[in-house]
């Protein structure tokens, strides 16, 4: 082989090394943030025994992902790409501890440069489906349509705490969709009229957020119809009486709804 030959190939190799140990994996991001999470978990949780410790130390986490709520699209190593950033929890379901233990930090998915932000301790308080399916609802059209018309902490408290349930009355346009016409609009207006009208609120200083949809009276069914930003005068004018209070709102409900 000649020597010009061998060289062009070994250049070719050794350049090719270099690329691959360059692209590293997913999982090697998110084992670093791991890493970075437990320690961050450890420092700042000293009322963990030495048994919940090594809990910690040698079990895998959760990987917990959400949109980055007041967050922009492009912060700190992020500035000159288009990666969308994202709230990633590193949570950990520690033997012996009511709370989950979430270490909270953003990053894009890949969590390359995932760093820890804060420790929340929280409860998961399991909710029943139809009460749950009403919540996903509201709370995914919230992030797409009503987010710039509320601060941060308004948009998280819709997001992270429980509404009161109410059956109201609501004038709902029925018309959602340009390709209705006026039949279809009067065939859902009749099916509404057997069905009760439920919504979710949530107060937020002299407003409220109101989500409401349709169901039977064990909220089976129910799908989000009207959604709003409304003064509380308001929102007392439609309420006809009031099903579950934001503390109860996680329990069934067959029994209270008559």
């Amino acid at each position: 082989m000649k020597k010009s030959t061998r060289w062009r190939r070994m250049t070719f190799i050794g350049a090719l090394l270099l690329v691959l140990a360059g692209c590293k994996s997913d999982q090697f991001y998110q084992s670093r943030a791991a890493d970075d999470a437990r320690e961050f978990l450890l420092e700042n949780a000293p009322e963990l025994t030495a048994d919940q410790v090594c809990f910690v130390r040698y079990n895998d986490p959760i990987l917990l992902s959400g949109d980055g709520v007041g967050m922009p699209g492009r912060i700190g190593k992020f500035r000159h790409s288009t990666a969308y950033v994202r709230q990633i929890c590193v949570a950990w379901e520690i033997p012996g501890r009511d709370d989950i233990y979430l270490v909270c930090g953003f990053s894009e998915e890949r969590m390359q440069y995932w760093s820890p932000n804060r420790l929340i301790r929280k409860k998961f308080n399991r909710v029943p489906q139809t009460q749950d399916a009403m919540l996903s609802q509201s709370r995914d059209y919230l992030l797409r349509n009503l987010a710039d018309r509320l601060t941060t902490e308004e948009l998280n408290k819709v997001r992270f705490t429980y509404p009161t349930l109410a059956e109201s009355d609501f004038d709902v346009n029925f018309k959602i969709a340009v390709d209705q016409d006026e039949a279809a609009v009067a065939k859902m207006k009749e099916s509404a009229a057997k069905l009760h009208q439920y919504s979710l609120i949530w107060e937020i200083g002299d407003r409220r957020v109101v989500f409401s949809g349709y169901s039977d009276e064990n909220l089976q069914g129910w799908n989000l119809q009207f959604a709003g930003i409304l003064s509380a005068a308001e929102v007392a004018q439609h309420t006809r009486f009031i099903v579950k209070e934001p503390a109860e709102f996680n329990t069934y409900l067959i029994q209270a709804i008559k």
